[in-house]
């Protein structure tokens, strides 16, 4: 048993990717109250489509999420973007992260709209593909 598994969290952390960049799209994002250094905080939580864990935001990767898609976090539902383990300095020590990258085809623009021709319905296939790949990660 790993020791993570000893201290289970309804939050997405680090470990729940298993060391790879998983792609997502944003369900919603609401605001919860939790334990923080000083006492109760509330903090930005995003939820992903077919997701069970969301993610509990924080600064850098709330800033990246607006550069691509807007202040307003009401709109970022169905959008993608890719979630990925990393590490950060936090105070004099390095602990696992999670960050978030924008997909390269990604950008200011509303989600795309339903497939429309056979290459549409075929690339979108494609996807659905790629998405039960990654039905793996247990989050």
């Amino acid at each position: 048993m790993k020791v993570g598994d000893l201290f289970p969290s309804r939050f997405l952390k680090a470990a729940d990717l298993q060391g790879r960049e998983v792609p997502v799209t944003i369900s919603h994002v609401a605001t919860e109250q939790m334990d923080g250094q000083h006492g109760k905080e509330t903090k930005g939580v995003v939820y992903f489509r077919g997701k069970d864990k969301p993610l509990v935001l924080n600064m850098v990767n709330s800033n990246t999420i607006d550069a691509a898609y807007g202040d307003e976090t009401d709109d970022w539902g169905g959008c993608p973007i890719i979630l990925y383990p990393t590490r950060t300095q936090f105070g004099a020590k390095m602990v696992d992260c999670i960050r978030i990258k924008i997909p390269e085809q990604s950008g200011r623009a509303a989600p795309a709209p339903a497939p429309q021709s056979d290459f549409d319905a075929a690339n979108a296939e494609l996807q659905n593909e790629e998405d039960a790949d990654l039905a793996d990660v247990p989050f």
